[in-house]
């Protein structure tokens, strides 16, 4: 093969313009091929053009690199390469030469990685080597020709098969029609919360080993704390958690953010890290008592998470879902006015504290992974926090037009017949679930090549909830997170760009999401200045969307869609939109607001108290 690839890079134009650039040296055992290889490749750099086969003949002759003696056996040699090793299917050679280039990285990859392995080094370098040694590709396109190119641009300009309608006319109109193939969707939300707790209130942290001995160094009354050593666990108030934290002010807001992962809490789904801490002004503080003598002490606004997937405030809670199941509430009070802490973790945003009270944003991604599907698209959904039953469950409840709580109080009968009403108008959806900070793009494309070998599966779009808990192969230990993340935002724009989807169209569609820092908690008009993870990533996403609130907008049901990057149409603008969670829906407020496409705050009606003066009922649409 090496003499057939010599050939083809000496008597074939096509050949060496598509080939020459994957071909190196180190791909040629037999010496004679791999200095006839050197001789071409000096005259390329010097000449900046293809050698004849009597350039490289003449050149071996006069080259002051060889010897007479290894000149002869060369030359000879050279002369057989020429005459009996052309192949004239241009084809069918470069389809043999990618081969022959892949299986002789990837037997060096293996080699290697075999001693690194014995060398301790870390796998994912070992990984993206073999992975690596796998992407040559030949690229048969050179290029669009502009002046010969009319009707196919104008085929493209008008065809609404370049893109997938979201489900919301007024965010398909700002985008051009929807989601297009080959980019990359950006979601941000505000960080998910706790949301306002009293100093005392207990929380249950698994921690590194690291940070137990800066908390045991550092707290005085550490040895009184509840430990259990087996998995690092400590009780502690939340208020002394934060004061070890050396954030405790009088006068002012402290935050802080845990960049290394190491402290967690408990939630239904497991462990989740804690992303950040906050103390907040003062509130009026309540006491509540349930059933079976839990207490928590919260702001009366504190939001509880609800059976139906809702939420409500902590004063018009009538029952508390704890690690036992749902509780009644038999007892509130009023206690006192004082400051109160926030818990930030990544979403589902609920964790359990003060012996097993769960305390409160996939719904978009489920929407659109829904919408997807409604155009028989195949979507594969990746995440890295919920289960996977819990993600269909939500996907259920918008495709089946149910609450989540009534699939679990629904009869089977019922939600076999809605089911059986739309299967065949669906798309193929597979959902597979990773753990938080250990899945990378190379997994991602070993799964895409496992499901198409093993199911048959090609997806037309990918949703990952979500970014900020993905790792970046290419990652140093020196990078920080802004970097990392940014790298991980690039893998993925680059895998939507080079994928194949179902019908066999270079493009995939990718959406994601990331979230937003303390700022944009209950604002109408955060933007990119409130991404909190890292910046690069809006920059290198081609839609980037930030979903704003405030509390009485959840209310409401209505949320902002604020479009802050726009590689479509440029057309950037906020959006009022409205939103069921139970249900995981969103609908278009064309027929209940006038002004649907807000240009300004002042468009959208916000009074005093930062509410919406709207009135909207969702109790009659279904989508």
């Amino acid at each position: 093969m090496e003499e057939v690839v010599l050939n083809g890079l000496l008597t074939s134009d096509g050949f060496f313009t598509k080939a020459y650039s994957h071909i190196d040296n180190n791909l040629f055992s037999n010496p004679e091929n791999s200095a006839i290889f050197d001789t071409l490749k000096d005259f390329v750099d010097e000449y900046q053009n293809k050698p004849s086969p009597r350039d490289i003949g003449l050149a071996i002759k006069e080259s002051n690199k060889l010897n007479n003696k290894s000149k002869l056996s060369i030359i000879e040699h050279y002369k057989q390469v020429v005459k009996e090793h052309k192949i004239d299917d241009l084809d069918f050679l470069l389809d043999k030469t990618e081969n022959w280039i892949k299986k002789v990285r990837l037997i060096d990859s293996v080699v290697k990685s075999s001693t690194m392995i014995k060398n301790g080094e870390p796998f994912d370098p070992i990984i993206g080597m073999i992975e690596d040694s796998l992407k040559v590709s030949f690229e048969t396109s050179i290029g669009l020709d502009y002046n010969n190119s009319i009707d196919e641009r104008l085929l493209y300009y008008k065809s609404t098969e370049t893109y997938t309608p979201t489900g919301l006319p007024s965010l398909d109109k700002a985008l051009g029609g929807g989601i297009r193939p080959a980019s990359l969707w950006l979601i941000i939300a505000p960080t998910g919360m706790g949301k306002c707790h009293d100093y005392n209130n207990y929380i249950d942290i698994f921690i590194s080993d690291t940070e137990l001995d800066n908390l045991r160094n550092k707290c005085l009354d550490f040895e009184s704390l509840p430990y259990t050593k087996t998995l690092n666990k400590v009780k502690i108030k939340i208020g002394d958690y934060f004061k070890y934290k050396d954030l405790d002010g009088i006068d002012k807001i402290n935050e802080f953010q845990t960049q290394n992962k190491d402290t967690f809490v408990d939630t239904p789904t497991g462990l989740a890290p804690i992303v950040s801490m906050v103390k907040k002004e003062k509130n009026r503080i309540i006491e509540i008592v349930t059933e079976n003598n839990l207490k928590v002490k919260v702001a009366e606004n504190h939001l509880f998470p609800q059976e139906d997937g809702t939420e409500k405030y902590a004063i018009d809670s009538d029952y508390l879902i704890t690690r036992d199941g749902v509780k009644k509430i038999i007892s509130k009070k009023f206690i006192k006015e004082d400051y109160v802490y926030d818990i930030s973790i990544p979403s589902p945003h609920i964790y359990y504290c003060n012996e097993g009270i769960l305390h409160h944003n996939t719904a978009f991604k489920v929407f659109i992974t829904s919408s997807l599907l409604l155009k028989k698209e195949n979507v594969l959904f990746i995440t890295l926090e919920m289960p996977e039953k819990e993600v269909t469950k939500r996907i259920d409840a918008n495709l089946l037009g149910v609450t989540i709580k009534e699939l679990t109080s629904l009869e089977d009968s019922v939600l076999n017949s809605k089911w059986n009403n739309i299967k065949d108008c669906l798309g193929k959806l597979v959902v597979k679930e990773y753990g938080a900070g250990s899945f990378n793009t190379l997994q991602l494309k070993t799964l895409l090549d496992e499901l198409k070998s093993k199911k048959g599966f090609i997806p037309d779009a990918i949703v990952v909830d979500y970014l900020g808990l993905m790792v970046s192969h290419r990652a140093t230990k020196a990078s920080n997170s802004y970097d990392m993340l940014g790298k991980v935002a690039e893998d993925l724009h680059a895998i939507a760009k080079t994928t194949y989807d179902s019908k066999g169209n270079k493009g995939i569609k990718m959406i994601t999401s990331g979230q937003g820092n303390r700022s944009s908690i209950g604002q109408v008009d955060a933007g990119t200045e409130a991404i909190s993870e890292s910046l690069k990533i809006a920059m290198t996403a081609d839609v980037t969307i930030f979903l704003n609130g405030t509390d009485q907008m959840r209310e409401d049901k209505q949320q902002i869609f604020k479009i802050i990057k726009n590689r479509y149409t440029g057309d950037l603008k906020s959006l009022l939109i409205g939103v069921d969670f139970s249900r995981m829906d969103y609908k278009d407020l064309a027929d209940n607001v006038p002004q649907q496409e807000i240009s300004s705050i002042d468009d959208i009606g916000i009074t005093s108290d930062n509410g919406l003066n709207t009135d909207l009922d969702f109790d009659n649409f279904n989508f």
